[in-house]
């Protein structure tokens, strides 16, 4: 895993069960907000990535998407 996709993670997991939101990810995570310049769509691409790295073998996402919301972390 990237720096930030470990980061991603391991703040995902500590609120497990709970819809984060894509702006909620970009301060905590990238420390910023889509006013310098950084949107929302770094979250969904390093979210995909991660996605990817984890999903194999896996029946169920660790990570599922909330619609218009953010995402969620689940537990298998």
């Amino acid at each position: 895993l990237s720096f930030k996709e470990f980061e991603l993670l391991k703040y995902m997991i500590e609120h497990r069960g709970r819809t984060v939101s894509r702006e909620e990810l970009l301060e905590e995570i990238w420390g910023v907000d889509e006013e310098l310049g950084v949107t929302t769509r770094t979250v969904d691409t390093h979210v995909s990535n991660l996605r990817s790295k984890l999903g194999a073998g896996f029946a169920q996402p660790f990570i599922v998407a909330v619609h218009k919301v953010g995402y969620k972390f689940v537990e298998p």
